[in-house]
Protein backbone atom coordinates (compact mmCIF):
# COMPACT_ATOMS: atom_id res chain seq x y z
CA UNK A 1 0.00 0.00 0.00
CA UNK A 2 2.89 2.51 0.77
CA UNK A 3 4.58 1.58 -2.71
CA UNK A 4 0.88 2.50 -4.33
CA UNK A 5 0.48 5.80 -2.12
CA UNK A 6 4.01 6.77 -3.01
CA UNK A 7 3.71 6.18 -6.77
CA UNK A 8 0.00 8.43 -7.03
CA UNK A 9 2.13 11.23 -4.89
CA UNK A 10 4.65 10.92 -7.97
CA UNK A 11 1.88 10.48 -10.56
CA UNK A 12 -0.37 13.71 -8.60
CA UNK A 13 3.11 16.02 -9.28
CA UNK A 14 3.56 14.47 -13.15
CA UNK A 15 -0.04 15.83 -13.76
CA UNK A 16 0.38 19.33 -12.64
CA UNK A 17 3.22 19.31 -14.47
CA UNK A 18 1.22 18.22 -17.64
CA UNK A 19 -0.88 21.16 -17.28
CA UNK A 20 1.28 23.04 -17.22
CA UNK A 21 3.16 21.81 -20.10
CA UNK A 22 0.30 22.07 -22.45
CA UNK A 23 -0.57 25.51 -21.19
CA UNK A 24 2.91 26.75 -22.45
CA UNK A 25 2.40 25.88 -25.96
CA UNK A 26 4.42 29.03 -27.91
CA UNK A 27 2.90 30.43 -31.22
CA UNK A 28 0.74 28.15 -33.56
CA UNK A 29 -0.81 29.63 -36.46
CA UNK A 30 -0.92 32.87 -35.67
CA UNK A 31 -2.50 32.14 -32.16
CA UNK A 32 -0.08 33.12 -29.40
CA UNK A 33 -1.10 31.16 -26.80
CA UNK A 34 1.21 32.59 -23.91
CA UNK A 35 -0.29 35.57 -24.51
CA UNK A 36 -3.88 34.17 -24.53
CA UNK A 37 -3.48 32.71 -21.04
CA UNK A 38 -1.60 35.90 -19.46
CA UNK A 39 -4.85 38.06 -20.64
CA UNK A 40 -6.37 35.89 -17.99
CA UNK A 41 -4.89 38.23 -15.00
CA UNK A 42 -6.41 41.33 -16.86
CA UNK A 43 -9.87 39.59 -16.22
CA UNK A 44 -11.20 41.62 -12.95
CA UNK A 45 -14.99 40.54 -13.21
CA UNK A 46 -16.84 37.86 -15.63
CA UNK A 47 -19.94 35.90 -15.88
CA UNK A 48 -19.46 32.19 -16.41
CA UNK A 49 -20.34 28.34 -16.43
CA UNK A 50 -18.87 25.05 -15.91
CA UNK A 51 -18.30 21.86 -14.41
CA UNK A 52 -16.08 19.12 -13.82
CA UNK A 53 -16.75 15.12 -13.81
CA UNK A 54 -14.93 12.76 -11.77
CA UNK A 55 -15.41 8.96 -12.85
CA UNK A 56 -13.38 6.03 -11.31
CA UNK A 57 -12.85 2.48 -12.41
CA UNK A 58 -12.63 -0.04 -9.53
CA UNK A 59 -12.08 -3.37 -8.88
CA UNK A 60 -15.18 -4.09 -7.26
CA UNK A 61 -13.04 -7.68 -5.49
CA UNK A 62 -10.16 -5.43 -4.24
CA UNK A 63 -12.64 -2.71 -2.84
CA UNK A 64 -14.05 -5.11 -0.61
CA UNK A 65 -11.10 -5.52 1.09
CA UNK A 66 -10.06 -1.12 1.36
CA UNK A 67 -11.65 -1.43 5.07
CA UNK A 68 -13.43 1.92 6.00
CA UNK A 69 -12.03 3.91 2.93
CA UNK A 70 -14.19 1.44 0.47
CA UNK A 71 -17.28 3.95 1.15
CA UNK A 72 -16.12 7.11 0.24
CA UNK A 73 -14.15 6.04 -2.74
CA UNK A 74 -17.51 4.19 -3.73
CA UNK A 75 -19.68 7.31 -3.40
CA UNK A 76 -16.99 9.79 -5.16
CA UNK A 77 -16.96 6.93 -8.47
CA UNK A 78 -19.27 8.90 -10.11
CA UNK A 79 -19.11 12.46 -9.44
CA UNK A 80 -20.21 15.97 -11.40
CA UNK A 81 -19.60 18.88 -9.95
CA UNK A 82 -21.94 21.66 -11.77
CA UNK A 83 -21.54 26.00 -12.01
CA UNK A 84 -24.34 26.99 -13.60
CA UNK A 85 -23.67 30.91 -13.17
CA UNK A 86 -20.60 31.94 -12.08
CA UNK A 87 -20.68 35.73 -10.89
CA UNK A 88 -17.09 37.41 -10.44
CA UNK A 89 -17.69 41.04 -8.53
CA UNK A 90 -13.49 40.92 -8.42
CA UNK A 91 -10.66 39.49 -7.97
CA UNK A 92 -11.42 38.44 -4.71
CA UNK A 93 -14.90 38.66 -4.92
CA UNK A 94 -17.45 35.57 -6.57
CA UNK A 95 -20.55 33.87 -6.43
CA UNK A 96 -21.54 30.32 -7.96
CA UNK A 97 -24.66 28.56 -8.27
CA UNK A 98 -24.48 24.99 -9.01
CA UNK A 99 -25.59 20.96 -8.09
CA UNK A 100 -22.96 18.21 -6.64
CA UNK A 101 -24.31 15.16 -8.84
CA UNK A 102 -23.12 12.33 -6.23
CA UNK A 103 -23.95 8.70 -4.94
CA UNK A 104 -27.12 8.99 -7.58
CA UNK A 105 -28.53 12.43 -5.47
CA UNK A 106 -28.15 15.42 -7.05
CA UNK A 107 -27.58 18.66 -4.13
CA UNK A 108 -28.13 22.26 -5.53
CA UNK A 109 -26.18 24.79 -3.82
CA UNK A 110 -25.24 28.53 -3.45
CA UNK A 111 -21.53 29.56 -2.85
CA UNK A 112 -19.79 33.12 -1.43
CA UNK A 113 -16.38 33.99 -1.38
CA UNK A 114 -14.84 37.07 -0.12
CA UNK A 115 -11.61 38.48 1.02
CA UNK A 116 -12.84 36.84 4.84
CA UNK A 117 -14.61 33.66 4.09
CA UNK A 118 -15.91 31.38 1.51
CA UNK A 119 -19.68 30.59 2.39
CA UNK A 120 -21.55 27.65 1.39
CA UNK A 121 -25.48 26.99 1.72
CA UNK A 122 -26.36 24.00 0.03
CA UNK A 123 -29.92 22.37 -0.27
CA UNK A 124 -31.37 21.08 2.39
CA UNK A 125 -29.18 23.05 5.27
CA UNK A 126 -31.25 25.05 7.67
CA UNK A 127 -28.00 27.20 8.23
CA UNK A 128 -25.16 28.42 5.84
CA UNK A 129 -21.24 26.52 6.47
CA UNK A 130 -18.57 28.87 6.60
CA UNK A 131 -14.59 28.52 6.56
CA UNK A 132 -12.28 31.72 7.16
CA UNK A 133 -10.11 32.36 4.29
CA UNK A 134 -7.22 32.05 7.47
CA UNK A 135 -8.75 28.49 8.33
CA UNK A 136 -8.26 27.54 3.99
CA UNK A 137 -5.03 28.41 4.09
CA UNK A 138 -4.14 26.21 6.88
CA UNK A 139 -6.89 23.37 6.57
CA UNK A 140 -5.76 21.21 9.11
CA UNK A 141 -6.40 23.23 12.21
CA UNK A 142 -3.33 21.88 13.72
CA UNK A 143 -1.98 25.11 13.88
CA UNK A 144 0.83 24.10 11.89
CA UNK A 145 2.58 27.63 12.35
CA UNK A 146 2.01 28.55 15.57
CA UNK A 147 4.97 30.06 17.11
CA UNK A 148 6.06 31.57 13.84
CA UNK A 149 5.59 35.00 12.44
CA UNK A 150 3.26 34.65 9.26
CA UNK A 151 3.22 38.31 8.62
CA UNK A 152 5.00 37.78 5.47
CA UNK A 153 1.98 35.10 3.68
CA UNK A 154 -0.24 37.69 5.20
CA UNK A 155 1.59 40.47 3.19
CA UNK A 156 2.13 37.94 -0.03
CA UNK A 157 -1.60 37.04 -0.18
CA UNK A 158 -2.28 41.03 0.21
CA UNK A 159 0.00 41.52 -3.07
CA UNK A 160 -1.48 38.62 -5.17
CA UNK A 161 -4.88 39.48 -4.71
CA UNK A 162 -3.50 42.48 -7.68
CA UNK A 163 -3.09 39.28 -10.61
CA UNK A 164 -0.76 41.97 -11.86
CA UNK A 165 1.67 40.86 -8.87
CA UNK A 166 1.86 37.53 -9.93
CA UNK A 167 1.79 37.74 -13.62
CA UNK A 168 5.59 37.99 -13.90
CA UNK A 169 5.97 34.79 -12.55
CA UNK A 170 3.49 33.38 -14.57
CA UNK A 171 5.01 34.51 -17.88
CA UNK A 172 8.34 33.95 -16.84
CA UNK A 173 6.88 29.95 -16.25
CA UNK A 174 4.97 29.77 -18.88
CA UNK A 175 7.74 31.34 -21.46
CA UNK A 176 10.24 28.36 -20.51
CA UNK A 177 7.53 25.20 -21.44
CA UNK A 178 7.64 23.35 -24.86
CA UNK A 179 5.45 22.78 -26.90
CA UNK A 180 3.60 19.34 -27.20
CA UNK A 181 4.45 17.21 -30.05
CA UNK A 182 0.41 17.17 -30.64
CA UNK A 183 -1.00 20.41 -31.71
CA UNK A 184 -3.93 21.28 -34.03
CA UNK A 185 -5.99 24.81 -34.73
CA UNK A 186 -8.80 25.13 -36.37
CA UNK A 187 -11.05 28.13 -36.89
CA UNK A 188 -15.12 28.49 -36.47
CA UNK A 189 -17.90 29.52 -34.37
CA UNK A 190 -18.59 28.34 -30.90
CA UNK A 191 -21.28 28.90 -28.58
CA UNK A 192 -20.73 30.85 -25.90
CA UNK A 193 -23.61 31.63 -23.33
CA UNK A 194 -26.09 31.21 -26.29
CA UNK A 195 -24.13 33.58 -28.20
CA UNK A 196 -22.58 32.18 -31.52
CA UNK A 197 -18.63 33.71 -31.68
CA UNK A 198 -16.25 33.09 -34.11
CA UNK A 199 -12.65 31.71 -32.21
CA UNK A 200 -9.36 29.58 -32.70
CA UNK A 201 -9.29 25.90 -31.40
CA UNK A 202 -6.32 24.99 -30.32
CA UNK A 203 -6.21 21.51 -29.15
CA UNK A 204 -3.23 19.91 -27.82
CA UNK A 205 -2.91 16.29 -26.74
CA UNK A 206 -0.20 14.15 -24.48
CA UNK A 207 0.31 10.54 -23.88
CA UNK A 208 2.52 8.72 -21.34
CA UNK A 209 5.32 8.66 -23.26
CA UNK A 210 5.42 12.65 -24.05
CA UNK A 211 5.51 13.15 -20.42
CA UNK A 212 8.90 12.83 -19.49
CA UNK A 213 10.66 14.35 -22.33
CA UNK A 214 8.90 17.30 -21.85
CA UNK A 215 9.55 17.60 -18.30
CA UNK A 216 13.07 17.85 -18.80
CA UNK A 217 12.92 20.15 -21.53
CA UNK A 218 10.92 22.58 -19.20
CA UNK A 219 13.88 22.01 -16.66
CA UNK A 220 16.81 23.01 -18.20
CA UNK A 221 14.81 25.65 -20.07
CA UNK A 222 14.52 27.08 -16.67
CA UNK A 223 18.41 26.24 -15.29
CA UNK A 224 19.61 28.01 -18.84
CA UNK A 225 18.32 31.47 -18.21
CA UNK A 226 20.36 32.87 -15.76
CA UNK A 227 19.21 36.76 -15.94
CA UNK A 228 15.33 36.04 -16.07
CA UNK A 229 15.43 33.39 -13.50
CA UNK A 230 17.27 36.25 -11.09
CA UNK A 231 14.68 38.95 -12.17
CA UNK A 232 11.75 36.60 -10.97
CA UNK A 233 13.90 36.26 -7.98
CA UNK A 234 14.44 40.06 -7.48
CA UNK A 235 10.51 40.82 -7.83
CA UNK A 236 9.47 38.63 -5.35
CA UNK A 237 12.52 38.81 -3.24
CA UNK A 238 10.55 40.53 -0.47
CA UNK A 239 8.42 37.32 0.24
CA UNK A 240 11.52 34.87 -0.13
CA UNK A 241 13.39 37.41 2.86
CA UNK A 242 10.11 37.44 5.13
CA UNK A 243 9.93 33.51 4.76
CA UNK A 244 13.22 33.27 5.92
CA UNK A 245 13.33 35.28 8.47
CA UNK A 246 10.19 33.84 9.76
CA UNK A 247 11.31 30.50 10.26
CA UNK A 248 15.42 31.50 11.01
CA UNK A 249 15.19 33.68 14.17
CA UNK A 250 17.56 36.75 14.60
CA UNK A 251 19.14 35.49 17.49
CA UNK A 252 19.75 31.96 16.10
CA UNK A 253 22.39 30.48 18.02
CA UNK A 254 24.12 27.39 19.04
CA UNK A 255 27.27 25.36 18.53
CA UNK A 256 25.96 23.39 16.19
CA UNK A 257 26.46 23.26 12.21
CA UNK A 258 23.11 23.77 10.98
CA UNK A 259 22.48 26.78 13.21
CA UNK A 260 25.66 28.54 11.73
CA UNK A 261 24.53 27.69 8.41
CA UNK A 262 21.02 28.73 9.38
CA UNK A 263 22.61 31.96 10.67
CA UNK A 264 24.57 32.69 7.48
CA UNK A 265 21.84 32.19 4.99
CA UNK A 266 20.00 35.27 7.09
CA UNK A 267 22.57 37.08 7.34
CA UNK A 268 23.39 36.94 3.75
CA UNK A 269 19.84 37.36 2.57
CA UNK A 270 20.23 41.06 4.25
CA UNK A 271 21.87 42.15 1.38
CA UNK A 272 19.24 41.96 -1.64
CA UNK A 273 22.04 41.53 -4.12
CA UNK A 274 24.01 39.17 -2.83
CA UNK A 275 20.77 37.23 -1.85
CA UNK A 276 19.51 37.39 -5.09
CA UNK A 277 23.04 35.45 -6.20
CA UNK A 278 22.23 32.55 -3.41
CA UNK A 279 18.97 32.11 -3.82
CA UNK A 280 19.20 31.79 -7.28
CA UNK A 281 22.24 28.98 -6.65
CA UNK A 282 20.19 26.92 -4.11
CA UNK A 283 17.16 27.19 -6.84
CA UNK A 284 19.62 25.77 -10.10
CA UNK A 285 20.64 23.18 -7.37
CA UNK A 286 17.29 22.29 -6.31
CA UNK A 287 16.34 21.84 -10.34
CA UNK A 288 19.49 19.54 -10.75
CA UNK A 289 17.74 17.48 -7.75
CA UNK A 290 14.60 17.30 -9.93
CA UNK A 291 16.47 15.92 -13.40
CA UNK A 292 17.73 13.25 -11.22
CA UNK A 293 14.43 12.28 -10.01
CA UNK A 294 12.93 12.22 -13.29
CA UNK A 295 15.88 10.00 -14.10
CA UNK A 296 15.20 7.25 -11.58
CA UNK A 297 11.29 8.21 -10.04
CA UNK A 298 9.98 9.51 -13.43
CA UNK A 299 10.41 6.54 -15.43
CA UNK A 300 9.14 4.26 -13.01
CA UNK A 301 5.89 7.02 -12.75
CA UNK A 302 5.74 7.22 -16.60
CA UNK A 303 5.88 3.66 -16.67
CA UNK A 304 3.03 3.38 -13.96
CA UNK A 305 0.59 6.26 -15.88
CA UNK A 306 0.60 2.98 -18.18
CA UNK A 307 0.09 3.35 -22.87
CA UNK A 308 -3.95 3.87 -21.91
CA UNK A 309 -2.94 7.14 -19.95
CA UNK A 310 -3.55 10.79 -21.61
CA UNK A 311 -4.24 14.18 -21.71
CA UNK A 312 -6.18 16.95 -24.08
CA UNK A 313 -6.58 20.08 -23.71
CA UNK A 314 -9.00 22.01 -26.07
CA UNK A 315 -8.69 26.16 -25.75
CA UNK A 316 -11.21 28.42 -27.50
CA UNK A 317 -9.03 32.16 -28.21
CA UNK A 318 -10.98 35.24 -29.33
CA UNK A 319 -9.41 37.36 -31.61
CA UNK A 320 -8.30 39.78 -29.25
CA UNK A 321 -6.33 36.53 -27.91
CA UNK A 322 -8.66 35.48 -24.76
CA UNK A 323 -9.44 32.30 -23.63
CA UNK A 324 -13.34 32.25 -24.28
CA UNK A 325 -13.46 28.60 -23.21
CA UNK A 326 -11.52 25.20 -22.71
CA UNK A 327 -12.38 21.59 -22.02
CA UNK A 328 -9.71 19.24 -20.84
CA UNK A 329 -10.21 15.38 -20.85
CA UNK A 330 -7.61 13.22 -18.00
CA UNK A 331 -7.49 9.71 -18.07
CA UNK A 332 -4.61 8.09 -15.62
CA UNK A 333 -4.98 4.34 -16.10
CA UNK A 334 -1.71 2.81 -14.36
CA UNK A 335 -0.44 -0.61 -15.65
CA UNK A 336 0.34 -1.43 -12.00
CA UNK A 337 -1.88 -0.50 -9.12
CA UNK A 338 -0.56 -3.37 -6.50
CA UNK A 339 -3.45 -4.36 -4.19
CA UNK A 340 -4.63 -0.61 -4.84
CA UNK A 341 -8.98 -1.00 -5.94
CA UNK A 342 -8.65 2.21 -8.29
CA UNK A 343 -7.79 0.93 -11.59
CA UNK A 344 -8.17 4.73 -13.60
CA UNK A 345 -9.32 7.79 -12.96
CA UNK A 346 -10.93 10.19 -15.44
CA UNK A 347 -12.03 13.38 -14.96
CA UNK A 348 -13.19 16.30 -17.55
CA UNK A 349 -13.35 19.88 -17.00
CA UNK A 350 -15.05 22.36 -18.96
CA UNK A 351 -15.48 26.04 -18.53
CA UNK A 352 -17.02 29.36 -20.28
CA UNK A 353 -16.79 33.17 -19.85
CA UNK A 354 -18.45 36.39 -20.92
CA UNK A 355 -19.70 39.58 -19.98
CA UNK A 356 -15.33 40.15 -19.68
CA UNK A 357 -14.66 42.71 -17.08
CA UNK A 358 -18.82 44.28 -17.41
CA UNK A 359 -20.75 45.22 -14.46
CA UNK A 360 -20.69 42.33 -12.52
CA UNK A 361 -22.78 41.76 -8.93
CA UNK A 362 -22.31 39.07 -6.97
CA UNK A 363 -25.01 37.40 -5.10
CA UNK A 364 -24.18 37.53 -1.12
CA UNK A 365 -25.21 35.34 1.37
CA UNK A 366 -26.00 36.17 5.20
CA UNK A 367 -23.17 34.64 7.39
CA UNK A 368 -25.93 35.04 10.06
CA UNK A 369 -26.48 31.76 12.18
CA UNK A 370 -23.61 30.40 9.88
CA UNK A 371 -21.82 27.06 11.02
CA UNK A 372 -17.93 27.73 11.08
CA UNK A 373 -16.30 24.50 9.86
CA UNK A 374 -13.36 24.26 11.75
CA UNK A 375 -15.26 24.74 14.65
CA UNK A 376 -17.82 22.01 14.90
CA UNK A 377 -17.52 19.63 17.35
CA UNK A 378 -17.66 16.43 14.87
CA UNK A 379 -20.09 15.77 12.06
CA UNK A 380 -22.83 15.02 14.40
CA UNK A 381 -23.69 18.85 14.88
CA UNK A 382 -23.12 18.88 11.15
CA UNK A 383 -25.86 17.05 10.56
CA UNK A 384 -28.32 18.28 13.23
CA UNK A 385 -27.67 21.83 10.80
CA UNK A 386 -29.24 19.64 7.62
CA UNK A 387 -32.87 18.16 7.04
CA UNK A 388 -33.21 14.71 7.66
CA UNK A 389 -34.97 14.26 4.43
CA UNK A 390 -32.58 15.92 2.20
CA UNK A 391 -29.93 14.50 -0.72
CA UNK A 392 -27.20 15.80 1.38
CA UNK A 393 -28.40 14.15 4.58
CA UNK A 394 -28.64 10.76 2.84
CA UNK A 395 -24.75 11.58 1.12
CA UNK A 396 -23.07 12.23 4.14
CA UNK A 397 -24.79 9.58 6.38
CA UNK A 398 -25.58 6.82 4.09
CA UNK A 399 -22.84 7.15 1.34
CA UNK A 400 -20.05 8.52 3.21
CA UNK A 401 -20.83 7.80 6.78
CA UNK A 402 -18.75 10.63 8.14
CA UNK A 403 -20.67 9.64 11.74
CA UNK A 404 -19.18 6.02 11.83
CA UNK A 405 -16.60 5.37 13.90
CA UNK A 406 -13.51 2.83 13.52
CA UNK A 407 -11.47 0.77 16.06
CA UNK A 408 -9.14 -1.20 15.86
CA UNK A 409 -7.88 -4.08 17.89
CA UNK A 410 -4.67 -6.33 17.98
CA UNK A 411 -5.73 -9.62 19.35
CA UNK A 412 -3.30 -11.23 21.49
CA UNK A 413 -3.87 -14.63 22.94
CA UNK A 414 -4.44 -14.09 26.54
CA UNK A 415 -0.95 -15.36 28.61
CA UNK A 416 0.59 -12.59 26.64
CA UNK A 417 -1.45 -9.64 28.15
CA UNK A 418 0.91 -7.79 30.39
CA UNK A 419 1.36 -4.38 32.09
CA UNK A 420 2.61 -3.02 29.07
CA UNK A 421 -0.06 -3.63 26.52
CA UNK A 422 -2.94 -4.10 28.93
CA UNK A 423 -5.50 -1.04 28.31
CA UNK A 424 -4.72 -1.19 24.84
CA UNK A 425 -4.19 -4.53 23.09
CA UNK A 426 -7.45 -7.11 22.91
CA UNK A 427 -6.62 -10.65 24.03
CA UNK A 428 -8.66 -13.77 23.08
CA UNK A 429 -10.25 -16.00 25.89
CA UNK A 430 -10.99 -19.50 24.79
CA UNK A 431 -12.08 -17.57 21.36
CA UNK A 432 -14.19 -14.77 22.64
CA UNK A 433 -12.31 -11.14 21.83
CA UNK A 434 -12.26 -9.62 25.35
CA UNK A 435 -11.34 -5.75 24.38
CA UNK A 436 -10.24 -2.55 27.09
CA UNK A 437 -13.24 -0.83 28.00
CA UNK A 438 -11.52 2.98 27.87
CA UNK A 439 -9.73 2.07 24.66
CA UNK A 440 -12.89 0.88 22.52
CA UNK A 441 -15.12 4.08 24.05
CA UNK A 442 -12.19 6.54 22.56
CA UNK A 443 -11.62 4.18 19.26
CA UNK A 444 -15.70 4.89 18.54
CA UNK A 445 -15.88 8.22 20.43
CA UNK A 446 -18.19 6.56 23.34
CA UNK A 447 -18.53 8.74 26.52
CA UNK A 448 -17.44 6.31 29.56
CA UNK A 449 -18.52 6.57 32.86
CA UNK A 450 -16.42 4.45 35.91
CA UNK A 451 -18.18 3.44 39.60
CA UNK A 452 -15.85 2.51 41.36
CA UNK A 453 -17.88 1.01 44.03
CA UNK A 454 -19.71 -0.93 42.08
CA UNK A 455 -16.62 -1.56 39.73
CA UNK A 456 -19.07 -0.65 36.50
CA UNK A 457 -18.48 1.33 33.65
CA UNK A 458 -21.45 2.93 31.09
CA UNK A 459 -20.32 3.11 27.81
CA UNK A 460 -22.34 6.00 25.56
CA UNK A 461 -22.80 6.51 21.79
CA UNK A 462 -21.60 9.83 20.59
CA UNK A 463 -25.18 10.53 19.66
CA UNK A 464 -26.55 9.30 22.55
CA UNK A 465 -29.23 7.24 21.63
CA UNK A 466 -27.64 4.01 23.36
CA UNK A 467 -25.58 2.97 26.52
CA UNK A 468 -24.95 -0.43 27.90
CA UNK A 469 -23.53 -0.39 31.74
CA UNK A 470 -21.03 -3.50 32.52
CA UNK A 471 -19.93 -4.59 36.20
CA UNK A 472 -16.70 -6.46 36.76
CA UNK A 473 -17.59 -10.43 37.26
CA UNK A 474 -21.32 -9.64 35.92
CA UNK A 475 -22.58 -12.08 32.93
CA UNK A 476 -25.22 -9.81 32.54
CA UNK A 477 -25.33 -5.97 31.47
CA UNK A 478 -27.79 -3.40 31.52
CA UNK A 479 -28.70 -1.84 27.23
CA UNK A 480 -30.49 1.68 27.27
CA UNK A 481 -31.12 1.27 31.20
CA UNK A 482 -33.39 -1.47 31.12
CA UNK A 483 -32.43 -4.06 29.23
CA UNK A 484 -30.77 -7.25 30.15
CA UNK A 485 -28.10 -9.01 28.22
CA UNK A 486 -26.77 -11.51 28.30
CA UNK A 487 -22.74 -11.84 27.83
CA UNK A 488 -20.06 -14.17 26.44
CA UNK A 489 -18.08 -13.39 29.05
CA UNK A 490 -18.15 -11.39 31.97
CA UNK A 491 -16.62 -8.05 32.20
CA UNK A 492 -12.92 -8.30 34.21
CA UNK A 493 -10.43 -6.33 35.42
CA UNK A 494 -7.03 -7.73 33.67
CA UNK A 495 -3.55 -5.75 34.77
CA UNK A 496 -5.75 -3.01 36.24
CA UNK A 497 -7.89 -2.70 33.01
CA UNK A 498 -11.44 -3.11 32.26
CA UNK A 499 -12.00 -5.17 29.71
CA UNK A 500 -15.61 -6.37 28.08
CA UNK A 501 -16.55 -9.00 25.83
CA UNK A 502 -15.96 -7.47 22.48
CA UNK A 503 -18.72 -8.95 20.10
CA UNK A 504 -21.58 -8.82 22.74
CA UNK A 505 -20.85 -5.22 23.29
CA UNK A 506 -20.76 -4.16 19.84
CA UNK A 507 -23.33 -5.67 18.85
CA UNK A 508 -25.62 -4.34 21.44
CA UNK A 509 -24.74 -1.24 20.42
CA UNK A 510 -25.13 -2.03 16.75
CA UNK A 511 -21.07 -1.96 15.65
CA UNK A 512 -20.02 -4.46 12.76
CA UNK A 513 -16.50 -5.95 13.44
CA UNK A 514 -13.91 -7.41 10.29
CA UNK A 515 -11.25 -9.95 11.07
CA UNK A 516 -8.04 -9.45 9.49
CA UNK A 517 -6.23 -12.72 9.71
CA UNK A 518 -2.93 -10.89 8.27
CA UNK A 519 -2.65 -8.51 11.41
CA UNK A 520 -4.64 -10.76 13.70
CA UNK A 521 -6.79 -7.63 14.13
CA UNK A 522 -10.30 -6.72 14.59
CA UNK A 523 -11.77 -3.59 13.15
CA UNK A 524 -15.35 -2.20 14.74
CA UNK A 525 -17.10 0.06 12.96
CA UNK A 526 -20.38 2.37 14.79
CA UNK A 527 -22.22 3.83 12.45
Amino acid sequence: MRRTTKRYGILLAVVCLIAGLIGGCQAIGGVDLNKALLSSFDMKTMEGKGSVEVSLELDEAALKEAGPDSAAMAAFSQMKLSFDHIKQESTQVASVKGALEVAKKSIPFTAYISPEALTVLPEGATKPFTISTTDLADPTGEGLYDGVDMKWMTDFQKKAADPNYIKPLYEYLLGKMPNPSKLKLESGNETINGESVYLHHVRADLDGKDILPLLRTFILNLMKDDQAMKAVIAQYYDVIQGAVNSFIPADMSGDDELSSVLGAIRSILQNKEEGVEVVQTEAKQLLVILLVMLDSEGTEAVKFLGDKSSMTVDLYVDNNMKVRKSVANLLLAPTETDASPLKSIRVKSSFENWNVNGTVKADTISTAGALDLMKLDGPEQALEAIKPESALYKFLKDDLHVTRKTGYFYVMPQEELDEYTAGWAAYSDNGVTMVPARSLAANLDMDLAWDAASQSVVLTTADGKHSIRLTAGSSKAALNGSTDLSLERPAVVEQGSFYVPLRSVAEALGANLQWEAESSSIIVTLD
